[in-house]
């Protein structure tokens, strides 16, 4: 008997496993990756959907991972030596990115940093009765949500965002709006939220919604992703002798679509099919150990998942219905689930 396995199937495979060079547009979808990495210097800069083992030099630490649709994979990464200390942990599903980093250093050092870079993709299908064939455009919105707290002389943190259209980056149009995201100066669509120190210490505590804009043909599928690269490091570097530091925790996730546009304005009647069978319209899964859903990860989730973490396969008949603490979506809640429920219960980052 011969078997095939889906692209889903090959993702849920590759979960957890290490892979070669990955980015935005070598993993197969639906689905995404997530990278980690922990560099004592930099010689590049990175771009969210990129290979983040090759973007900013050669990584003393480094983790990548695909996952399948309605799945996750936790990466991490850590230096340390020569007076740098600096980590990053994230979970990666399908609609969200969290991420908690820090960096230590010398001012003097070369721009040593900890930072995660990943997203998702799926496939769309819009059609409508009397428009196919003409052009539209699929609004949506990310949300950031997180803190940075930088010291010193060259503390630096960043949350970076960028949507892909059959991967390639999606330029501004008349639909996108950055929201109170922080201003940039290109002409691609973004949300960023960024903080540097220049001798003092400073804290910054964000949380906003990005209005993002896909242009598309009517009754024609394309891919549509989105990426986070997020972390911490140094934004100089010179020989005053003293330190900087930074730390950072953050969530990206869908938030949602706004509708079906024209040029025209918005268009009723409109149908949308996914690759992966998922409904983009409300928020996608933003907060997985959220499992009695009130909005927080705080003890009455953990007394959940350590219910189910002790009957362990989600077929017994025992388990809550779903599974819901099967965070990682192999069939058992299990140390893997345990990773990513405490990352989520430390953060309590929950929209």
């Amino acid at each position: 008997m011969t078997h095939q396995l889906s692209a889903a199937a090959v993702l849920t495979l590759l979960s957890g496993v290490a892979l070669a060079g990955i980015s935005q547009s070598s993993v197969p979808f639906p689905g995404g990756y997530g990278q980690a990495a922990a560099f004592s210097l930099t010689t590049g800069s990175a771009t969210a959907g990129g290979d983040l083992a090759t973007m900013m030099g050669v990584p003393q630490d480094f983790e990548e991972a695909a996952f399948a649709p309605n799945a996750s994979t936790a990466r991490s990464a850590s230096y340390g030596g020569g007076g740098i200390a600096n980590s990053v942990s994230a979970t990666f599903g399908f609609g969200y990115v969290t991420v908690a980093a820090s960096n230590q250093s010398p001012d003097a050092a070369y721009f040593p940093g900890a930072f995660a870079n990943g997203g998702w993709k799926d496939t769309f299908t819009v059609s409508h009765p009397s428009l196919n064939g003409q052009g539209g455009f699929l609004v949506f919105r990310v949300r950031g949500k997180g803190s940075m707290h930088t010291t010193g002389l060259t503390g630096s943190a960043i949350v970076y965002a960028l949507p892909y259209k059959d991967n390639v980056v999606l330029a501004q149009n008349m639909y996108f709006d950055r929201g109170d995201s922080d201003l940039v100066g290109t002409t691609d669509q973004y949300a960023r939220w960024g903080l540097a120190s220049f001798g003092g210490i400073d804290s910054r505590n964000f949380d906003g919604v990005t209005t993002m804009s896909a242009p598309f043909t009517f009754g024609v599928s394309f891919s549509l992703g989105v990426y986070a690269l997020a972390g911490t490091g140094q934004r100089s570097s010179g020989g005053v002798g003293g330190n900087g530091s930074a730390t950072m925790q953050s969530q990206l996730n869908w938030d949602g679509l706004v509708g079906v546009f024209t040029q025209n304005g918005p268009v009723s009647g409109a149908t949308i099919v996914t690759g992966s069978g998922t409904d983009w319209g409300p928020s996608a899964a933003p907060c997985p150990a959220d499992l009695n859903g009130d909005g927080l990860v705080e003890d009455a989730d953990f007394s959940l998942f350590a219910g189910a973490y002790n009957i362990l396969d989600c077929a017994d008949p025992a388990m809550p219905a779903g599974c819901p603490a099967d965070l990682t979506g192999d069939g058992f809640v299990d140390d893997a689930d345990f990773v990513l429920f405490v990352g989520a219960y430390n953060e309590l980052l929950c929209p």
